[in-house]
């Protein structure tokens, strides 16, 4: 078993990078990344395939100060992975793609649900998730309490594979973006975007058998959902869509393919 920890410090006064390039192969490690300070930035090493390759690892990267990035790969099974940036951070990002079954993402920002925290994130928030592997379980979480001043939340997954459950969450009180791509059989998607400031979209595109979407959209300002399914090969899909805004403007599309003989489940509900 190996154990693997970088512990990388800095005061919030320096205004120099705070730089972490890594590449891990095996299985059974621990690996714990803390970065404290200004301009944090995670990255696998160039030239290598992945940032980490093996099976049954843990891997937790917290990045806390302002102007955070995390652009991480992993290969392998069973593993845990928990990336959390905050401590009011004016913006982060990360992009996170795992191939692999049975693995364990949480990626937060600013923290919730229910990882708590917040305390007024500093805000523009963009996530970009890539998963491809079955038997996944997908947390992200992104969160801003202040009501002027900060950037919109921005989070993008594509998922290829079966039996994955993905729960995707964005508060605050600017512009929410979601948009998912998922193909496979067996996948359970919940997604809720609330805030009262800034518009509320959300795009989900899913194909495949036996899948659940639960879209909720809720607070002030307009919400719109645009969401295409198909299961062309018989077992039914379950859609159901809460918007529950202001007297701002509600929208949905629903573009599907069911050929199931008992049809397809969808339901919508718009009131203020």
């Amino acid at each position: 078993m190996a154990l693997v920890i970088i512990l990388l410090t800095s005061s919030k006064s320096n205004s120099g990078p705070n730089e972490v390039y890594m590449y891990q192969s095996g299985d059974n490690f621990t690996l714990t990344i803390t970065q404290d300070g200004s301009q944090n930035y995670i990255t696998g090493v160039s030239g290598q395939t992945t940032g980490v390759e093996g099976d049954n690892n843990t891997v937790d990267m917290v990045q806390i100060g302002q102007y955070h990035g995390i652009a991480g790969m992993l290969d392998g099974d069973n593993n845990n992975i928990d990336f959390y940036q905050g401590g009011g951070g004016d913006s982060g990002m990360i992009t996170a793609m795992v191939t692999g079954d049975n693995n364990d993402l949480t990626v937060w920002q600013g923290k919730h649900p229910d990882g708590t925290t917040d305390l007024s994130e500093g805000g523009d928030h963009t996530a970009t998730i890539t998963i491809s592997g079955n038997y996944n379980d997908v947390k992200s979480a992104q969160t801003d309490q202040q009501s002027t001043g900060y950037g919109r939340h921005e989070l993008t997954a594509e998922i290829s594979g079966n039996s994955n459950d993905v729960e995707m969450t964005q508060r605050g009180n600017q512009k929410h973006i979601l948009d998912l791509d998922i193909s496979g059989t067996g996948n359970d998607v919940t997604t809720y975007q609330r805030g009262n400031g800034g518009q509320k979209t959300a795009d989900i595109e899913l194909s495949g058998n036996y899948n659940v979407i639960d879209l909720n959209q809720r607070g002030m300002n307009s919400a719109s959902a645009n969401i295409s399914v198909e299961s062309i090969y018989g077992p039914a899909y379950n859609v159901s869509v809460s918007q529950q805004t202001d007297t701002s403007a509600k929208s949905f599309t629903l573009s599907g393919v069911c050929t199931n003989p008992n049809g397809c489940v969808v339901s919508v509900e718009q009131h203020n």
